[in-house]
């Protein structure tokens, strides 16, 4: 078994960043509108409509005290107790390039990943990042994203080397805990 993981740092992030998309609050079948009404639903103390912005820090503390269960498997930890019970190979999607050369090699199959570089690309990973130091970032984090954006908003880059040492860092690591140890995230 192969299994792709990405960065608990980054991953919740992007989680939150998907249950703030603007086009949520005209397509009603998508899966974060749900998730987006209950982390309101947790912050105001009752059903509220969605047009409210959150922090964050608000969603990771509806993360904190939610029933892992019960929330959508893009934003609850990538680690599952089958795993125990599995032979499981990691690979790394901020590797992503190297994995699937290393697996093409290893299992002869076609050449991919060198000859089709938009695989790498991928619409669900907010790429337009904002040219901030470490502590405009944080700050930007509180404020949390407007609902009303542009296509080409700047998101600040969440991850490992961002969080480390931030007020985000203790809730992430007790959230994805299993994906930590698991996957070697906390590994130089």
């Amino acid at each position: 078994v192969v299994k792709f993981v990405r960065d608990p740092f980054a991953r919740c992030y992007s989680g939150y960043l998907v249950v703030n998309q603007p086009f949520l609050l005209t397509k009603q079948d998508h899966w974060a509108l749900p998730t987006r009404q209950r982390i309101l639903k947790y912050l105001v103390g009752r059903s509220t409509n969605i047009e409210y912005a959150f922090s964050f820090a608000q969603y990771l503390e509806w993360l904190g005290v939610v029933e892992m269960g019960s929330v959508d498997p893009h934003l609850r930890p990538q680690f599952t107790p089958l795993e125990r019970h599995l032979s499981v190979r990691v690979a790394k999607i901020e590797q992503i390039y190297e994995n699937l050369n290393f697996l093409e090699d290893e299992f002869n199959l076609p050449r991919r990943a060198a000859d089709v570089p938009e695989i790498f690309d991928s619409g669900h990973h907010h790429s337009t990042r904002a040219d901030l130091s470490r502590e405009e970032g944080l700050r930007l984090l509180r404020l949390g994203v407007p609902l009303q954006r542009s296509p080409k908003f700047p998101y600040v880059k969440f991850n490992a080397e961002m969080a480390v040492g931030s007020e985000y860092e203790e809730i992430i690591r007790s959230v994805f805990s299993d994906d930590f140890a698991a996957y070697g995230y906390d590994e130089p």
